[in-house]
């Protein structure tokens, strides 16, 4: 009996355990959203980080209004927007959705693409993107009236993302979307549909509207970390009956061993 009870229970633990891993194996992205201007001077205080001069792509109005007499350029990615970065030119539609994929190989490149144009760069250190363990993203209106950006249909390494944007109606220029939980380390593919708006009368230049994807940090505490999401009723009825088969071996061992119990709490009470 004795045998045959330890090894319910084992059984029954090990079963739990299992699903437990599985469940946290399968934990959905943790996303939280800011205010980009009160938040991005000090993400400290939230426990992030921007790991500066290591991966980011942008989309940005440019010229797209004014033509190629302000040639600048729409799309980029690389270590930084000043300068480590390969451009291309694109034309945007006002509030049109387009398409788009930022992508690193966990090597050396990474691309950036919106319909059919793609910009790519190599020249990404990897080892400088050992700490990466989220990523930020940033949708920036100015205040101007009229102007947008929307996110849908988003997706990061296969894993659903919420939709997000900004419409500058608020005291902020931008807002934030902070994404961690979702596995890295060998590369990342960002994808969805994008819409960018604009007043015919407030026409944006530049980075006057645009988004950013920014390879970031995020390093604690946080009340429930990725991975250990709270166990569903079947889990935990597993578990119970784990430890329930635990309970059980030990009450009948104490028996045998003379020990008087209460049959409630199976407390002891050495016979005289």
């Amino acid at each position: 009996m004795n045998r045959t009870l330890s090894r319910l229970a084992a059984a029954a633990v090990a079963a739990a355990g299992t699903v437990l891993t599985a469940a946290a194996s399968q934990a959905a992205p943790v996303t939280q959203v800011f205010d980009g201007d009160a938040v991005q001077s000090d993400l400290a205080a939230i426990s992030w980080r921007v790991l500066e001069d290591t991966l980011v792509a942008e989309g940005r109005i440019g010229d797209t209004v004014d033509g190629a007499s302000t040639r600048t350029h729409e799309l980029n990615t690389g270590r930084n927007t000043g300068g480590n970065m390969s451009t291309e030119n694109f034309v945007w539609p006002n509030g049109g959705s387009v398409s788009f994929t930022f992508t690193w190989d966990g090597n050396t490149t990474s691309t950036m693409s919106a319909g059919d144009t793609t910009v790519t760069y190599t020249g990404i250190d990897p080892a400088s993107l050992a700490a990466m363990n989220g990523l930020i993203i940033r949708a920036r209106t100015g205040t101007g009236s009229g102007r947008s950006i929307a996110f849908d249909e988003l997706t990061l390494n296969g894993e659903a993302l919420p939709d997000f944007g900004y419409d500058g109606t608020g005291a902020a220029s931008a807002n934030l979307l902070l994404v961690r939980g979702v596995d890295l380390s060998a590369g990342l593919t960002l994808s969805g549909l994008v819409a960018m708006g604009w007043a015919d009368g407030d026409v944006p230049v530049n980075s006057g509207l645009a988004f950013q994807f920014k390879a970031a940090e995020h390093f604690g505490p946080e009340p429930n970390p990725p991975g250990t999401d709270v166990p569903e009723p079947g889990t935990l009825a597993l578990l119970g009956a784990g430890v329930a088969g635990l309970a059980g071996l030990q009450c009948a061992r104490r028996r045998r061993a003379g020990i008087n119990q209460d049959p409630d709490s199976c407390s002891m009470s050495r016979r005289a």
